[in-house]
């Protein structure tokens, strides 16, 4: 705006003021005092708009011409791309007042760029080839394209595509920053907010936003101010107020299309304002640009008064140079260089109060660009924090918490990333302005301003300056690539791949203008046109011939060759001449360092690495060759009649030795024919490559003699190198010949038509007398049955239960699948009875393939499969027997100690049948005598015993724990327990003459499970050679079935008279487990004495009394010679001592035959 137009504004105005909306921009104006009436004031409104429409035409400031620059330009460049740039400069006469468009970048082009550099602070001295000043780099391009790429237009190298611009932009106030002082020192101080909302329709940016003192203050209280997005980071760089108290904020912005920002003005406070305190100042936004956008809303948008402050003294923060900074050593980078430090500070807080460190913005100012830097991040404390940048500033945030830093502490932050591009130019990252380390104040809250301390820092700008790095040439790397691996490669054929290398560039692409290779071998290479192709299949340098004699021998490329940026994999091929022989070997190798190359940016001369050679894998030079044979699969078996699609043999194409690829059109085979066989047997004869048929249609053989001659359809390819596998399958005929064999394979005469599938040539294949295995035809199968190892062994089974595994039979076919039809059981009615069990099940593992029972008195039934089981041709199946058992007692049908077997009946062969899945036929089983299943004992409940830890294994004197051990009764019923039997071995001189049984209800034996303990009223005692109890006569006269070193634990836990001891049962409720110790009282124990003790098992069921007879009086099992542990499973009720319900330990889960593990406590 002109001072001219100023002073016009300058007139008489009330304290009223009026909104104007002048084409995408809102201003405040005062209230004219001429006008008089509306109508003066509305044409005065009019002259103003008239006159503001014209500045804005000026194009002062440049104008968007869409220009879109691609590439970098510099002194020298021509073109339409220069055409372009010259356009655009030229809309701005600051920048280009010469505004000459002549398409060649000259002199006043570079002075033109300068001028923009320095005008948008990207760079401001040096010389266009140095730090890049007036030459357009990355950078300056980005910039130059933000500045003057508004319209979408089309430049020198190409069009650019068009944004959607929102339509409007709503400018409205929000809650405002409460009054309060402003003290000096204090930075980014929040005056006054205001809330951006773009219409749903489009994007919006905003151009300027203009900001005016209010109240009776000075602009020098400020340093500067800085608009604050919604996240607190700065936009563009801080201001000043003019002469007219107002300041433009005009670093471009966006509101997203349907979104609202909220800005913040802060104030960056003087260090000293003694001459201002009391002072109120506010400030408001009076403006908002938002070119083609309309601007509506209300302005101006004012913040509180805030009180100017001398007296407060807020925190304060010293700033030097970090310890981690690289200062003037390690600042010559390559390219693929991480995790360089660019630059770090260390921060230290004064002792007015604790600090917050919110963020920080680092200004990099090198001729880098943001592409030739990756991963840049800011750390503290070992923590990482990303960055956001705009190309120029990178921002990084600690977190809504921050970092805190106690007073007199330090902190240091260092900003570090990756070199990824950019050879021949800098990188330097400066601290623009002190407050952009944004810290506040723990006691009072306001942001602090640091001060700098040494060398690197100052009061102007920047605060801090880091030290430049410099990134070095480009570099190119070599290294061997396994594209073309160590293979087997023909003769006289054009193109044959010899080798690939790998190249590397970083930094910038590599040109080379001299590559030597050297070949070796066993023979002195004879090539023709060998050339080197890009990862495209570009032909790049050469071809070339090479025909020399003698020794290695070296092929320069002078082509030139650029090497992309990035990995590139570059392959020689060439032709090999007949001076080769088969089996001779060609190398191909390169040493990089002796290449000429330099960089295509920096046009320096560039040094390949490594060193040494770089050597591509072997190559072997092979004729085409191929052997063939008939592979030891299939073996020999039998087959059934009518099976489709049978394999008889497969063929091997053995192309290992083979310089090319193979191409096979024909076979011939020969079915070798014994024991009557004859060919019209089979039909439908294919070769299969896989699931591929190789001879279809017309070509597929019916054999209707011995030989035969397959032909291919499309030819069959076989890749050098490798063995390919090609089936033989044939249909074999209802009325084939029975026990007729068949072996298909080669005679001496016989041979495949074979050429190599590159040179054409016909090739002999290696192929030697070989019949093939033998293939049986039978008219049907069969199967034989027996008891699976998986069977389980006699055991206890819970009466009223289902799903007790019985039995586990094989059934083993042969000659082709057979699925079983149905198969008949046998029930053993020797030891149960047919009421023992509700009904039997079948199983082919998780599933229940068929049911039966045995009906009345029959102990024989046959069953019918519900669902298919099919036995594998000379495999097996496994059919599972499993029983639901009845319940036993009073009234109920099944009996106690009944052992409930289920048996295959092998004297009924005719009632267990299979199909043949092949032949179609029924066959009955191969087995003739009874295939017996063990079987489970019922009964209504069972203990399972399990061994426990002492409390001790240390014998000492007096009372003593010996053996532990637990016994659990299942949920489906109470256990009784009438004698435990121990065995006991002691040293000489330790002994014991006094054992009792302590019973508890739980693991720790602390609660006792029965009305005394412990169990037994007089303390038993071992029986020596020739004594048995002394409790024997007191016992019924009973021999307590106890031999020498043992002790026999009866049960009296409610009567206790030791005279008159009366033995009693007893019980573990269902579902819960007692806890059983054996005591001992020691005596004469000395180191070196030890006891052992262990639980007596039963080693047999006791001998039945009558044929009906399953379960018995205690008493008879403890005088029947095996009852060293004796129980009842309570079939009726808790068993009396004289009830027919008692059993000894054989086969209790957790109870061995002869003893449970022993316990061994020593001194």
């Amino acid at each position: 705006m002109s001072k001219t137009f100023k002073a016009r504004l300058k007139v008489a105005a009330i304290a009223v003021a009026t909104t104007v909306s002048i084409s995408g921009a809102l201003i405040v104006a005062p209230q004219l005092a001429k006008a008089d009436a509306i109508s003066d004031l509305m044409a005065q409104i009019a002259a103003l708009q008239s006159q503001i429409a014209a500045l804005q035409g000026g194009g002062s400031s440049g104008t968007g011409t869409g220009l879109n620059l691609t590439t970098n330009l510099g002194p020298g460049s021509k073109g339409a791309a220069v055409t372009a740039l010259q356009t655009a400069l030229k809309t701005d006469a600051s920048v280009y007042p010469e505004g000459i468009v002549s398409g060649f970048y000259g002199s006043l082009t570079t002075k033109a760029v300068q001028r923009f550099q320095a005008k948008y602070a990207i760079v401001s001295s040096g010389t266009p080839s140095a730090t890049g000043y007036g030459a357009v780099g990355p950078k300056t391009r980005a910039k130059l394209n933000s500045v003057y790429g508004g319209t979408g237009g089309t430049t020198g190298t190409g069009t650019t595509g068009t944004t959607a611009v929102g339509s409007g932009l709503t400018v409205s106030s929000v809650t405002q920053p409460s009054a309060t002082l402003a003290p000096q020192g204090a930075s980014r101080l929040p005056f006054v907010k205001v809330q951006l909302s773009a219409s749903s329709d489009g994007d919006v940016t905003v151009k300027s936003l203009t900001v005016a003192r209010q109240g009776l203050g000075d602009d020098a209280v400020f340093t500067d101010l800085a608009l604050l997005d919604d996240n607190g980071m700065q936009i563009g760089l801080t201001k000043t107020f003019n002469a007219n108290h107002t300041l433009s904020f005009n670093s471009p912005f966006t509101v997203k299309a349907g979104t609202t920002r909220t800005l913040t003005v802060g104030g960056n406070m003087a260090a000293s304002l003694a001459a201002y305190a009391g002072e109120v100042i506010n400030l408001a936004v009076t403006a908002v640009d938002a070119g083609t956008s309309a601007v509506s809303g209300s302005l101006p948008v004012a913040g509180n008064g805030m009180t100017i402050n001398a007296s407060l003294t807020i925190g304060a923060a010293t700033v030097q140079i970090g310890t981690t900074d690289p200062q003037a050593s390690s600042t010559a980078k390559n390219v693929g260089d991480s995790n360089f430090i660019f630059s770090a500070v260390r921060m230290t807080a004064g002792s007015a109060e604790d600090l917050t460190v919110k963020s920080i913005r680092w200004e990099q100012v090198g001729s880098v660009g943001s592409a030739d830097i990756d991963n840049v991040t800011v750390v503290v404390g070992g923590t990482s924090y990303p960055t956001t940048n705009d190309g120029k500033f990178y921002w990084a945030s600690f977190g809504s918490s921050g970092i805190m830093v106690p007073k007199g502490n330090s902190l240091e932050i260092a900003i570090k990333g990756d070199f990824v591009n950019g050879s021949g130019r800098t990188a330097q990252f400066n601290i623009r302005k002190a407050y952009d380390i944004v810290m506040t104040g723990n006691l009072f809250g306001y942001n602090v301003t640091p001060t700098g301390s040494g060398g690197h820092f100052s009061t102007a700008e920047p605060f801090f300056g880091g030290y430049l790095a410099t990134v070095n040439n480009g570099t190119l790397l070599v290294q061997k690539d396994n594209t073309v691996t160590a293979t087997n490669i023909p003769l006289n054929t054009s193109n044959v791949p010899l080798g690939s290398f790998l190249f590397t560039a970083r930094g910038e692409a590599i040109q080379i203008t001299s590559l030597p290779i050297t070949f070796t071998g066993s023979t002195s290479p004879n090539l023709t046109g060998v050339a080197i192709y890009d990862k495209n299949g570009n032909v790049v340098a050469g071809p070339k011939d090479l025909a020399v004699t003698g020794g290695p021998t070296t092929m320069t490329f002078t082509d030139t060759i650029t090497v992309p940026t990035g990995d590139n994999v570059y392959t020689l091929k060439g032709k090999l001449g007949t001076q080769f022989n088969n089996g001779d070997t060609i190398g191909i190798s390169m040493t990089p360092s002796g290449f000429t190359a330099r960089g295509t940016v920096t046009g320096n001369t560039i040094t390949p690495t490594p060193s040494s050679a770089v050597t591509g894998n072997t190559q072997t030079v092979r004729s085409a060759a191929l052997s063939s044979s008939i592979a030891s699969t299939p073996v020999v078996q039998n087959v059934v009649r009518g099976v489709n699609g049978f394999k008889f043999a497969t063929i091997q194409y053995d192309a290992s030795n083979s310089g090319e690829d193979l191409r096979i059109t024909s076979q011939a085979l020969t079915d070798t024919l014994t024991n009557s066989a004859v060919a019209g047997d089979l039909t439908s004869c294919f070769l299969y490559d896989g699931t591929t048929i190789l001879n279809d249609g017309s070509n597929v053989v019916n054999p209707s003699a011995a030989a035969n001659t397959f032909t291919f359809t499309n030819g069959l390819v076989v890749t050098k190198g490798t063995v390919k596998n090609v089936d033989l399958k044939c249909n074999i005929t209802s009325s084939a010949v029975s026990n007729g064999t068949h072996s298909w394979g080669f005679t001496a005469a016989q041979t495949a038509a074979v050429t190599g599938l590159t040179t054409g040539n016909t090739v002999t294949p290696l192929q030697s007398l070989q019949l093939g295995q033998g293939m049986t035809v039978k008219v049907g199968g069969s199967f034989t049955i027996t008891l699976d190892t998986s069977s389980p062994t006699e055991r206890y089974g819970i009466a009223n239960s289902t799903g007790n595994v019985l039995s586990v039979f094989k059934l083993h076919a042969v000659n082709e699948d057979l699925r079983l039809d149905k198969i008949q059981l046998s029930f053993s009615s020797s030891t149960a009875s047919t009421t023992d069990i509700v009904q039997f099940t079948l199983w082919d593992g998780a599933t229940q393939v068929g049911s039966g029972v045995f009906a009345g008195s029959n102990v024989t039934a046959t069953t019918t499969l519900s669902s298919s089981v099919i036995i594998p041709k000379d495999g097996d199946k496994l059919l599972t027997v499993k029983a639901d058992l009845t319940q036993v007692g009073t009234s109920q049908p099944g009996t106690t100690g009944h052992t409930i077997a289920i048996n295959i009946n092998g004297s009924a062969t005719t009632s267990t049948v299979a199909i043949g899945q092949s032949s179609g036929s029924s066959f009955n089983s191969g087995t003739s005598a009874d295939v017996n299943g063990n079987g489970v004992r019922l009964v209504k409940s069972y203990p399972t015993l399990a061994l426990l830890p002492l409390p001790t294994n240390t014998l000492s004197n007096g009372q003593q724990a010996l053996y532990r051990f637990s016994v659990t009764a299942p949920a489906a019923g109470d256990v009784g327990l009438y004698k435990f039997t121990f065995n006991v071995s002691s040293s000489t001189v330790a002994t014991s003459s006094s054992f009792s049984v302590y019973g508890y209800s739980d693991s720790a034996f602390s609660v006792q499970a029965y009305n005394n303990n412990p169990l037994n009223s007089n303390p038993a005692a071992v029986v020596s050679s020739s004594t048995m109890l002394s409790m024997n006569s007191k016992l019924n006269g009973q021999s307590g079935n106890a031999s020498t070193s043992q002790i026999a634990i009866y049960f009296d836990p409610v009567l206790k008279t030791p005279t008159t001891p009366n033995q009693e049962a007893i019980n573990v409720p269902a579902g819960t487990t007692r806890y059983f110790e054996l005591r001992g009282t020691i005596t004469g124990a000395i180191a070196g004495d030890a006891f052992i003790v262990s639980l007596q098992g039963d080693s047999s069921a006791p001998s039945r009394t009558s044929t009906n007879v399953y379960a018995y009086t205690s008493i008879y099992v403890d005088q029947n010679g095996t009852g060293k542990f004796i129980w009842s499973p309570n079939s009726t009720s808790t068993a009396a001592t004289t009830t027919q319900d008692w059993l000894n330990g054989y086969e209790l889960p957790g109870l061995p035959s002869t003893n449970m593990q022993s316990q061994t406590i020593s001194k």
